[in-house]
């Protein structure tokens, strides 16, 4: 186990689908895209990601409501990342959209006061 996956490890959470290069590890768990690197773990919530582009100066940006992870390119062999991100038919947006409409699912089951006006209102 290299040091970036024992790291991860110590987080307790299960990879769905995981990638692991010469300078970090990145793996999609239930709840969030991971990257593990020399500087440490970087989390953003599947949900919230909504877009996923090229960034500057050889990265890859995830963009998502407020926050987001910037992953450099050269941390992984470029045709395993490209396979990563398309994730064998489920792509990462696809991991994102599908986290976005369990949590809104979640929010359906609410009881009414919550969702009064006087409560919580969900933000869509």
């Amino acid at each position: 186990m290299s040091k970036y996956e024992a790291a991860f490890s110590r987080l307790g959470e299960e990879a769905l689908v995981k990638l692991e290069g010469p300078g970090g590890f990145l793996a999609v768990t239930e709840a969030h895209l991971v990257f593990v690197d020399d500087a440490g773990v970087k989390r953003l919530e599947l949900s919230r990601i909504r877009r996923v582009g090229k960034g500057e100066a050889g990265t890859l940006l995830v963009q998502g409501e407020g926050d987001s992870l910037v992953l450099p390119l050269k941390a992984f062999p470029l045709e395993e990342l490209k396979a990563f991100l398309r994730g064998g038919g489920k792509t990462l947006l696809g991991w994102a959209v599908e986290a976005f409409k369990e949590a809104a699912e979640g929010l359906a089951e609410c009881p009414p006061e919550l969702l009064s006006p006087r409560g919580f209102a969900p933000p869509f």
